[in-house]
């Protein structure tokens, strides 16, 4: 993972190392050439935050609210938001909530969206994804992609990762 200065990290309750996991979690994807990079490269990171759960105080959550804005390279034949980019939205950061609360080489094994609202081109975009469960080997979280331009909810998920076990062969 890359290093990254304190002066880079981003607001929240989260300690340090939280921090710094989740934002060399997202450096790294960000500078290699994947899936849809150009998307990847303008999410930016916001906040990091550790808080207790509202309905299970004894249980902490992590939170990470993520920014970008709608460009043509996202759109739709309708013009507004793809519902694919919605997801790839969803997976990316719902992901680094999940490594910031220390499933790193966690792998995909489901994700449920729902859509509400369209986002049009250069409307701002706020995700704020929550962990849910974080077990040994499972771990989930909830992501919703608000349109801070039109304060409107346009898509939310849930993404369940898990920690492969090593084959046996």
């Amino acid at each position: 993972m890359l290093a990254v200065s304190d002066a880079a990290l981003p607001s929240g309750s989260a300690p340090l190392d939280v921090k710094r996991t989740a934002l060399a979690y997202y450096s790294t994807a960000a500078h290699d050439e994947r899936f849809s990079i150009d998307v990847l490269r303008r999410v930016r990171i916001m906040e990091v935050s550790v808080q207790p759960k509202a309905d299970e105080p004894s249980q902490v959550e992590t939170v990470i609210v993520c920014e970008t804005e709608v460009e043509r390279d996202m759109l739709n034949a309708a013009g507004s938001m793809h519902g694919g980019c919605g997801a790839y939205l969803v997976d990316v950061c719902a992901s680094v909530a999940i490594a910031a609360a220390g499933h790193i080489d966690a792998v995909s094994q489901t994700l449920n969206m729902y859509y509400h609202a369209p986002a049009l081109t250069e409307h701002r975009l706020r995700i704020i994804s929550r962990t849910m469960s974080v077990g040994s080997r499972i771990a989930s979280a909830r992501s919703e992609i608000w349109d801070t331009t039109s304060a409107r909810l346009c898509a939310s998920g849930v993404l369940v990762k898990m920690s492969p076990v090593p084959s046996k062969m």
